[in-house]
């Protein structure tokens, strides 16, 4: 019986059923592997949400997450890709008309850690092609330990880091449609981390850094005050 025909005999609406984005058997490896304990409207609705972006759990091209959320007071899921995901995305529409090498501050990179680094992302839109222009700065981005220095990724690859939190941006602000939402997995390192942040230190930048980009090095121990014997008083004559 067709729903056109359910509805004229019995006035009632039959809704045909929804068709799901994973199969059982995916909803099952979900629920199994990527997504343990999820319920089946999380699994259904993180289908929902590949299918937007486009991208494929099972590739690993986007991930799901779960973090405290501490107004809702639970754990609560998200959703991440890395930023090959964010790029894929951009040029699957053919807007995407190129992304610029990344900026630096300083520009020469003669520092062990970059200030700023700057994204451009051009754009078709209307038959011109528009830039989109986003930066990222050191101190806003880079993840530390609760020692209050960059992470082991960070002190490896600060550069790269950086340059991948300012593409990202440029990216997002590009095609905000397609890419809105979901966030980038080296942005949600600040969500994953209780770490001090650098610029959080005992009110001073993280041993390693400072606002200059002086190299990376360890923390100089606090002197420990001496207190010096008091001068012997003079006996009353």
């Amino acid at each position: 019986m067709s729903t056109a025909l359910a509805t004229q005999n019995t006035g009632i609406k039959v809704h045909q059923q929804e068709e799901r984005y994973f199969t059982e058997e995916q909803m099952k490896l979900l629920s199994d592997h990527i997504m343990k304990g999820a319920s089946p409207i999380e699994l259904q609705y993180f289908g929902e949400v590949c299918k937007r972006v486009g991208l494929d759990p099972f590739k690993k091209q986007i991930h799901a997450v779960q973090r405290w959320d501490s107004t809702a007071k639970r754990m609560v899921w998200s959703y991440q890709t890395g930023i090959d995901g964010y790029v894929a995305i951009a040029h699957r529409n053919g807007l995407c008309a190129g992304i610029e090498d990344i900026q630096f501050l300083p520009a020469d990179e003669s520092t062990p850690n970059p200030t700023k680094a700057t994204c451009t992302v051009w754009k078709n839109v209307g038959g011109q092609r528009v830039p989109f222009t986003a930066s990222a700065r050191w101190l806003e981005y880079v993840q530390c330990t609760k020692d209050g220095v960059p992470n082991s990724m960070w002190r490896k690859m600060p550069y790269g880091q950086l340059g991948k939190c300012a593409k990202a941006l440029a990216l997002r602000m590009a095609f905000p449609e397609e890419i809105g939402g979901i966030l980038t997995d080296v942005e949600m390192e600040q969500a994953d981390s209780e770490a001090i942040r650098g610029d959080q230190v005992k009110g001073r930048p993280a041993p390693g850094f400072d606002l200059e980009s002086k190299p990376f090095a360890a923390a100089e121990p606090e002197p420990v005050p001496v207190e010096k014997p008091s001068a012997p008083k003079a006996q009353a004559a």
